[in-house]
């Protein structure tokens, strides 16, 4: 809410001169990165929780003082502050679309010589590459360095650490076909989730169990592990996102038992949670599913428009929900065998043309 002072160009680039002639620009730089090292650490448990638009929005009107802590931190080494500044950020690049950015500031923050011990700052900041690799589509990265963090992990003896590890390979190992690998690792985590009673790293853990069973065409059972998880979700309160995946797989189940209502219903209650988000991946994606469900119930139109919109904000973007999370028909070559060729390029123009927010609206009309 604060007011924002911006200085002339030129003002700067003198202030910037009469800087280095009193010889204390390095210690100036150095306390400007551990400000903000200090905020982005602060934000970093909000950002999937109930608060998080509040902080992903000030770490937006602060991105330009990150990036220059950033910069300047890769450039002199001083220790583990480009380690932890990296490694507290990706959530926010990626839930506002800085998928690229964030990757290269992590591969060349994990490149610096101060980075080569095995300590907790490097196995965050793997951890942090593996999500922005994962959600960019290079699952071979993201399972590598998912795994280097878990060995990490385990050797510090960082058990709710090594919960979220476990987790993190397994979905990465499930993506890149190897399901019994995946079963052992969310296994493993959940069972260390519960010893240690972390509900959250236990509410994910049954999350992850639920998709595989659904992938696995097992409905029932990834049915029961969804419902649980979307229960424990509910109790923890602090992490709206894990809500939405909840719902989003119920959302999956349900269409698969041939009950897209019920399944627009859950998707849209999850769009309620991810909305606080501002997260365009995930709503594009989501609208992408309420495409597919649209033509299950008989609006190939509104489908067509549905997955414009989706399409156009997943290039603009340039991050991908996994295809394994969609293992439906595409909502367009289905609606293409109802609809003649000039409606169809209509409205998918229509919906490529839409914001998200008019996308959302436009999705809950329908209900």
């Amino acid at each position: 809410e604060e007011g924002r002072l911006r200085m002339l160009e030129t003002i700067r680039e003198f202030g910037l001169g009469r800087l280095d002639e009193s010889g204390e620009t390095e210690d100036v730089r150095l306390r400007h990165s551990k400000r903000f090292l200090e905020l982005a650490e602060k934000a970093e448990p909000y950002l999937t929780g109930p608060e998080q638009r509040r902080w992903l929005d000030l770490l937006s009107r602060e991105h330009d003082n990150l990036r220059a802590g950033l910069g300047w931190a890769i450039e002199r080494d001083p220790g583990e502050i480009a380690l932890r500044l990296s490694g507290s950020l990706w959530r926010f690049w990626y839930a506002r679309g800085h998928l690229d950015e964030g990757r290269r500031w992590l591969e060349a923050a994990l490149s610096l010589p101060s980075s080569r011990e095995r300590n907790s700052p490097r196995a965050r900041c793997l951890s942090a590459l593996g999500g922005i690799t994962y959600w960019k589509g290079d699952f071979a990265t993201a399972a590598a360095v998912y795994e280097e963090a878990l060995e990490i992990h385990r050797e510090l003896g960082d058990r709710r650490a090594t919960v979220q590890a476990l987790f993190d390979l397994g979905t990465a190992r499930a993506v890149i076909g190897d399901p019994q690998a995946a079963e052992s690792l969310v296994q493993e985590s959940l069972r260390m989730a519960r010893e240690i009673a972390d509900r959250r790293g236990e509410a994910w853990a049954l999350w992850g169990l639920g998709a595989f069973r659904f992938f696995g065409g097992d409905l029932d059972g990834a049915r029961e592990f969804l419902e649980e998880s979307l229960r424990m979700f509910e109790e923890v309160k602090d992490d709206t996102w894990g809500l939405g995946n909840a719902l989003a797989g119920l959302a999956g189940v349900a269409v698969a038992r041939g009950d897209p209502a019920e399944a627009r219903d859950r998707i849209l209650q999850a769009l309620d949670a991810w909305e606080e988000q501002g997260n365009a991946l995930v709503i594009a994606s989501q609208l992408r599913f309420l495409a597919m469900v649209a033509n299950e119930m008989g609006r190939p139109e509104r489908a067509v428009r549905l997955a414009g919109v989706a399409a156009a904000w997943r290039e603009k973007i340039g991050g991908q929900v996994p295809d394994a999370f969609f293992p439906f028909a595409d909502p367009r070559e289905t609606a293409a065998k109802v609809l003649d060729q000039a409606t169809l390029e209509r409205a998918w123009a229509e919906g490529a043309a839409m914001t998200l927010e008019e996308a959302v609206a436009y999705a809950r009309e329908d209900a």
